[in-house]
């Protein structure tokens, strides 16, 4: 085993499908180097709570420049421009090679797929299949590379069939639903003369088109034969399936990740070759419905995929996270699921990576919202296996020796911009990271992680709360409503187990006094004195209370003795003489104690136990001299 070269790449919404082919690229030709890969992702850049956007991003924040050889950035795949300029800044940094994958920029070096071959085929098939040749072209957002490269290949395919090109038929859209309803609705008032065809320069804008084309009362392909590009998935739902055009995107990651390789080591390498691009035929064309090795095999991946929804439907996950009543019973269950989302199918590993106190009770603006926690637990193990590491170390697997290279894949965990951790997926067979259903599993995860930290909070609140109302305030100690609680407990314990039941009663001497003379400030720390000392002698599981104003009580049950109990008295007394004698004061804190052990039967009442307790405490009492004075 050696150690060998890491790859991080930074993404987002990799359960689609051109970013899963992109880094499906990177991943097959960094094995064949053998490489790891870190991924790096978000999942929701679009997403207008812009609390939930800070959580996603915060991801790229884990990245360690130091432990990586090298960076990819699919640059395409962050439509915000913003979060795309950050990034690049955070990489220009770095001092670490980077490339940029299917994006022009001029801060590093690029690898940019061939778009001018692909749109000409699928240009092609219209002339070519159905002998088209009034043609438009709705292409993607002016001046941008893709955009402007697959309109560039439309005007030369038409050019090199001997076509007129016609500048009103070039027109400009955004890759969505509003550039295409827009032309739909243009045609149809006769504002733009109908084309024979229209391509569009991706399957979205077609599928829109048509749907809004046909809202209006019009036939696809009667009156417009429509063509897509990109041949994702979806195109085969369609009513008619869209003629479009599968764009071998994996290729460009294949040939990012050489590029990178070459610049860390000055050497050229081959290039794994994934599949060539291919027209697939529909019904938006005038085409049957295509039925070729290809897109059976596209079809399989997509009924996989809807079988891995149907186990997530039924598998109620979040309710069963929403249930656990703690995080070994959340994790338990978490273990369970990950057939969810396929890793059943290969050898995948999984882990939680939670921040230190990610369940603080701390004050709302305290918690962690950018970054992570010096100190991280990863969670999905056995208790005893479960480990800390600094999050220096990203996750330490990472760097383990290993006989054959690994994808690491780290999509953030969080509740809107409260950073609870991150997880971590991390297989060496399969180069597709995950699909769709993942991003399901995975909310529901982090729902059900918020869930369980907001039950944990209000449980404490609930706790704390109930702590208070058995708790004197002054002395620290509890009050009469905890000492009824746990004698009544006490006295069963004693009962079922044979043990003693044993009850001290205690009373201050001279407490008005001390507050007549010297004032209740006094008074307080006097009473508070008390409670020290009774709570210093106990030992053995007893408990003391403050059940009037210089009242305390101490109550245990056990193998007492008269021996034993005096020894504690004794204790409790020398306790007062220690705080005396350091103290100047010119009063002195003193109490009377009596106590009783007493054998629990179903007939005995605890107000009889400290009558008798209060009777010999009150004969002590007396017995004191200067009683009256009590100084």
């Amino acid at each position: 085993m050696k150690k060998r070269m890491c790859f991080a790449v930074l993404a987002r919404s990799i359960d689609e499908s051109y970013p899963t082919e992109v880094l499906e690229g990177i991943i097959s030709q960094a094995y064949a180097l053998d490489c790891d890969v870190a991924v790096f992702s978000m999942f929701d850049e679009n997403n207008y709570v812009s609390e939930f956007f800070d959580g996603e991003k915060n991801i790229f924040n884990l990245i360690n420049p130091e432990k990586f050889d090298g960076f990819l950035i699919p640059g395409a795949l962050f439509n915000d421009s913003a979060l795309r300029n950050e990034l690049f800044d955070m990489l220009k940094n770095t001092g670490k090679p980077v490339v940029s994958v299917d994006y022009l920029t001029d801060l590093f070096p690029c690898v940019l797929k061939d778009e001018r071959t692909p749109f000409k085929d699928i240009v092609a098939h219209l002339i070519d299949v159905h002998g088209l040749t009034d043609i438009m072209c709705l292409t993607g957002l002016k001046d941008t590379f893709q955009a402007e490269e697959r309109l560039a290949a439309y005007k030369e395919i038409l050019t090199e069939r001997g076509i007129k090109v016609r500048e009103d038929r070039c027109v400009y859209g955004d890759y969505w639903a509003d550039a295409a309803y827009k032309l739909a609705d243009r045609i149809h008032s006769g504002d733009i003369k109908a084309p024979q065809a229209l391509v569009c320069a991706n399957d979205r804008m077609a599928m829109f088109f048509v749907e809004r084309f046909t809202q209006l009362g019009h036939k696809v392909p009667e009156e417009i034969a429509v063509v897509g590009y990109d041949g994702i998935p979806e195109s085969r739902d369609n009513v008619p399936t869209i003629c479009t055009y599968k764009v071998p995107d994996a290729q460009v990651g294949v040939e990012g990740c050489a590029k990178l390789y070459e610049i860390i080591t000055g050497q050229k390498c081959k290039t794994v070759n994934l599949h060539r691009g291919f027209v697939i035929r529909g019904e938006s064309c005038g085409c049957l419905e295509d039925n070729s090795h290809n897109v059976r095999e596209m079809r399989r991946r997509t009924r996989r995929e809807q079988i891995c929804r149907e186990f997530f439907r039924t598998a109620n996950m979040f309710e069963c996270l929403a249930n656990a009543a703690t995080m070994n019973d959340f994790i338990d269950h978490l273990q369970k699921t990950p057939y969810i989302f396929g890793a059943g199918d290969s050898e995948y590993a999984y882990d939680l990576c939670l921040c230190k106190d990610w369940d603080s009770l701390e004050a709302q603006q305290n918690y962690i919202k950018v970054g992570y926690s010096k100190q991280m637990l990863a969670m999905c193990r056995n208790i005893d296996k479960r480990f800390s590491f600094d999050v220096s170390e990203v996750f330490p697997p990472l760097w383990e020796e290993r006989d054959v290279p690994n994808t690491f894949s780290f999509f953030p965990v969080h509740f809107n911009n409260r950073c609870l951790g991150f997880s971590v997926i991390w297989q060496s067979t399969n180069t597709v990271v995950c699909g769709k259903t993942f991003w399901d599993w995975h909310k529901a995860l982090t729902n059900g992680l918020e869930f369980l930290r907001t039950k944990i909070y209000l449980e404490s609140l609930n706790h704390i709360t109930y702590l208070n109302s058995i708790k004197d305030k002054l002395t620290g100690i509890y009050n009469r409503s905890g000492y009824e609680k746990y004698s009544d407990e006490f006295m069963r314990n004693a009962k079922q187990q044979g043990k003693k039941f044993m009850l001290i009663s205690c009373d201050m001497d001279g407490l008005k006094y001390i507050n007549d003379t010297f004032g209740h400030l006094e008074g307080d720390i006097s009473l508070r004195i008390i409670a020290n000392g009774l709570s210093y002698v106990c030992l053995n599981n007893e408990i003391c209370a403050r059940i009037g104003g210089d009242e305390f009580v101490v109550i245990g049950y056990g193998d007492y003795t008269q021996q034993s109990v005096n020894e504690m008295i004794r204790q409790f007394e020398k306790y007062l003489k220690r705080y005396n004698d350091a103290n100047n004061n010119k009063y002195t804190v003193d109490a009377s104690a009596g106590y009783v052990i007493y054998d629990i039967d179903d007939d005995t009442e605890l107000k009889d136990i400290l009558d008798k307790a209060d009777k010999i405490m009150y004969e002590n009492k007396f017995k004191k001299p200067n009683r009256h004075i009590r100084v």
